[in-house]
């Protein structure tokens, strides 16, 4: 059994993960990717959770030694390729919002003739439109380039109703779709990082299930093991 688990990255949420995951896996050990030279290969599983910057190196790793990794940092390019070991691309881990973005993603397809938009709002310090709207807006035909993106925070508390203790961090999408004097309007918001450590705990478990090959988060929702 792969019953240790290294973190590989820094912020926030690795540092949420960390601390969160023992909580709920007391059957796993847990330490920072900095360490794994202390641990024996067959043992790891990894998960990484940072800007990037450790990724080529965390993958030749994983490569070289057949250990299991979760990427589940957002906007990371990853080729949907095999790599020769279980490689879960996870941009987003809360498996609440996975779920409806399957929904959309099986079923946006009916909404291409219908006029939609979706508005997304984070923490003023995120800069880039946030991953999950760009597949949210894939899946409901929408060119990203015409989501909104919020990042003033009198606005996302005062117009948005984002709760102020939550303007810090906080995931908030909007999707509208309209047809004369008829509409239908999907919002999510998520304030904290609870939901995706508990999805992480349901997540490292499907390892020992899993082939050696590249999986999209979404295709375990499809397996029905999340």
């Amino acid at each position: 059994m792969n019953n240790t688990v290294l973190i590989a990255g820094n912020g926030k949420l690795a540092d949420s993960i960390l601390d969160g995951l023992p909580r709920q896996l007391s059957e796993y050990k847990f330490d920072s990717w900095e360490n794994h030279k202390k641990y024996s290969e067959d043992k790891l599983v990894i998960i990484h959770i940072g800007s990037g910057r450790q990724l080529a190196e965390v993958i030749s790793f994983c490569e070289g030694n057949e250990v299991p990794l979760i990427q589940a940092s957002t906007g990371m390019s990853i080729e949907r390729k095999d790599f020769g070991f279980t490689f879960i691309d996870a941009p987003n881990l809360n498996i609440l919002m996975l779920k409806f973005m399957y929904m959309l993603k099986e079923y946006g397809f009916l909404y291409k003739d219908y006029d939609v938009s979706i508005t997304e709002s984070h923490q003023h310090s995120k800069k880039s439109v946030a991953g999950t709207a760009v597949e949210l807006a894939s899946s409901i035909g929408l060119d990203s380039a015409e989501i909104k993106s919020i990042r003033d925070q009198e606005e996302q508390e005062n117009v948005y109703g984002i709760p102020k203790e939550s303007l810090m961090l906080h995931a908030y999408h909007d999707i509208r779709i309209q047809d004369a004097d008829t509409s239908i309007n999907f919002q999510t918001l998520v304030t904290g990082h609870e939901s995706y450590i508990s999805g992480l705990s349901a997540v490292i478990p499907c390892l020992e299930n899993l082939e050696s090959r590249y999986y999209h988060i979404l295709e375990l929702i499809e397996l029905k093991m999340i």
